[in-house]
């Protein structure tokens, strides 16, 4: 097993949330659908509430946002999929970095990030 995986795995939340997002460097549009997640889950931290995740509409005006800053690429529902399999979990029609991944972190921490 991969060393990243494993600590991922592991419940290390700080290690899994850098490992993960660090394997994925390269690929705006994972990261495209990630950092809007973060963002909005700092937020929600910051103003004491519990983060309830974003809909797949509010992930892709998140995602064609940040590519009209850094990159040209168009949404695609896949990318959400993709996130789904590495990052996120869902539940009631909202997204959200799992659980495992972000537990323990600070919102400044989660800033780090970006």
């Amino acid at each position: 097993m991969p060393r990243s995986a494993s600590k991922v795995r592991s419940g290390n939340s700080r290690a899994g949330i850098f490992a993960v997002l660090r394997r994925h460097l390269g690929q705006r549009t994972v990261l495209g659908v990630a950092l809007p997640v973060l963002s909005a889950h700092r937020d929600a931290m910051r103003n004491g509430e519990e983060f309830r995740g974003l809909s797949e509409k509010e992930i892709e005006i998140a995602f064609r946002d940040l590519n009209s800053k850094f990159g040209r690429s168009d949404y695609h529902s896949t990318y959400l999929h993709r996130g789904l399999a590495r990052f996120l979990e869902a539940s009631g029609g909202l997204y959200k970095i799992r659980s495992g991944l972000l537990s323990d972190i600070s919102a400044g921490e989660i800033d780090s990030l970006r």
